[in-house]
């Protein structure tokens, strides 16, 4: 099952309430586990995600996710989507890499620890 291209890369999208998507994507919304670890096990590079705190949630409930990249940006807002939400279970992490970068943003990135 091979997702469609945009630009280099294949590019899926996840819902719960599209039922269809222009080419060149690729929708997932039954299925979800079965659908991503197939796609974990074809050949290329890492996946990446970009989403919101619901997507990430559900895909770490489902323990479909190897590591979390974050940028912590030196701004209060006060208000906001939570970066996960009701996980199912304690998540352990160990860093892995992190960056500062000259405006104050700090690059983390995590691996789940299974």
């Amino acid at each position: 099952m091979g997702g469609n291209s945009y630009g280099n890369s294949k590019v899926y999208i996840f819902s719960n309430t599209l039922t269809k998507v222009d080419k060149p994507f690729q929708l997932i919304n039954k299925n979800v586990k079965k659908t991503v670890d197939h796609i974990k096990k074809e050949e290329g590079k890492d996946i990446t995600l970009f989403g919101g705190g619901e997507l990430l949630t559900s895909l770490l409930n489902l323990d479909l996710v190897d590591e979390i990249s974050l940028a912590v940006i030196p701004v209060i807002l006060g208000k906001g989507i939570p970066f996960v939400r009701e996980v199912n279970k304690r998540i352990s992490l160990t860093l892995v890499k992190s960056k500062t970068y000259s405006n104050g943003t700090v690059e983390l990135s995590y691996e789940i620890n299974k």
